[in-house]
């Protein structure tokens, strides 16, 4: 029997591994293949807070998932696989989350999103936890979720995995060198949050 690996030290993130099956998996990956938009930044414009471009900060597609039953799956085990194990590790109940949004990083369009956290802005101080959620793994290089408060480990969950963490650590994206890198987002808050702004003017910052 092989000797235990001892960390000195890790960011405190949740793996839930076998959230999504194969096929779900693929079937969300195609869904913003057919369908997406550039990803933005919030930005005051004309004295009205917008979403635009900034390359400095992100660049990624995004496709904000409106298929109801699709979103019916997805819920279905994010509630069965997910929420209870942010209960076992956080001690932390669950009760509202923000529309699913699924990204592609590109090596092409060299994608990415900078150091950032998640809850800093007022449309974003509701958030407790993000979800991560890994759509495809080995087809792409680079790509890494990275916590540079807790050193330059990366963390990944498997194929149709999720990572889960506080919106108030700091982490990245970091570049695709190679292929393309697919990930389901959303946020987690519950009873103790405030109410989230008007969504006209509250968006996802991922």
């Amino acid at each position: 029997m092989s000797e235990a690996a001892v960390l000195r030290q890790a960011a405190p993130v949740l793996f839930v591994p076998d959230v999504l099956d194969e096929t779900l998996c693929n079937t969300l990956m195609a869904t913003l293949d057919a369908d997406h938009v550039e990803s933005g930044m919030l930005r005051e414009v004309d004295g009205e807070v917008r979403l635009v471009p900034d390359a400095s900060a992100k660049v990624r597609k995004d496709h904000t998932l409106e298929d109801k039953a699709l979103t019916d799956q997805v819920m279905r085990r994010l509630g069965e696989r997910v929420l209870p194990a942010i209960w076992q590790a956080f001690f932390y109940r669950v009760t509202r989350l923000e529309k699913l949004k699924i990204v592609r990083y590109d090596a092409a369009g060299g994608g990415y999103f900078r150091p950032h956290r998640d809850n800093t802005t007022p449309d974003a101080q509701h958030r407790r936890f993000a979800l991560t959620l890994n759509l495809n793994t080995g087809d792409y290089a680079g790509g890494g979720l990275r916590f540079p408060e807790f050193g330059d480990a990366v963390y990944e969950a498997p194929k149709g995995g999720a990572c889960v963490f506080s919106c108030s650590l700091l982490h990245e994206a970091t570049d695709v060198t190679e292929g393309s890198r697919y990930a389901l987002l959303t946020f987690f808050s519950g009873e103790d949050a405030p109410r989230r702004p008007d969504p006209a003017r509250a968006t996802d910052r991922r």
